[in-house]
């Protein structure tokens, strides 16, 4: 897959660019004159499609919030959307809510539980399984949740992000404290 530079402000406007890595709001690429790599943000450019998988993951970048391993491939995503397909129906939206690793071996073998919002109608929770560098191995269990053990899902997630935005900001607020009275000790600048 490639990156079109579609932000006019920045140099190399309108170039494309080889993609090394890529998460859902970042990529990172081999820059021209192979001057090394860089990293730009979703927003300042555009995926250029190379094949099938990269017209899934430009089509659904929100698969990109999922985290796979090194060795997993990019037919994971793929994997995915063909399952989804298959056994429930046409996916026209998907939103990832949660993505959780429940374990890996030093095998390289993985389990997940991966939890979407389809077609902005209802949820789907999808147990994962696969072997790292091995794309005949992914397996994909489907299941549609009901509104009530969704809802509960939810509250959950709720509460554990609140409790995550809390523990950061009391983090920062130490932070703030320690720089406030070191400046205010040293005029320090």
């Amino acid at each position: 897959m490639k990156f079109r530079i579609t932000n006019e402000n920045i140099e190399g406007y309108n170039t494309e660019l080889k993609i090394r890595r890529m998460n859902y709001d970042q990529v990172v690429v081999n820059y021209k004159n192979n001057s090394g790599i860089k990293t730009f943000k979703m927003n300042e450019g555009e995926l250029v499609s190379e094949g099938e998988v990269d017209d899934i993951i430009k089509k659904y970048t929100d698969l990109l919030k999922i985290k796979i391993n090194r060795g997993t491939s990019a037919l994971f995503y793929k994997g995915i959307i063909d399952s989804i397909e298959e056994s429930i129906e046409e996916v026209k939206s998907l939103k990832v809510l949660n993505d959780f690793t429940k374990s890996t071996s030093k095998r390289g073998i993985w389990d997940k539980e991966i939890l979407i919002y389809l077609n902005e109608s209802y949820p789907i929770k999808i147990e994962a399984s696969g072997r790292n560098f091995r794309e005949d191995s992914y397996k994909f269990n489907i299941k549609v949740l009901e509104e009530a053990e969704f809802i509960e899902m939810c509250h959950f997630n709720i509460g554990k992000l609140k409790n995550q935005i809390g523990w950061r900001e009391r983090q920062l607020n130490v932070y703030k404290k320690i720089v406030e009275k070191i400046e205010k000790e040293s005029n320090f600048e």
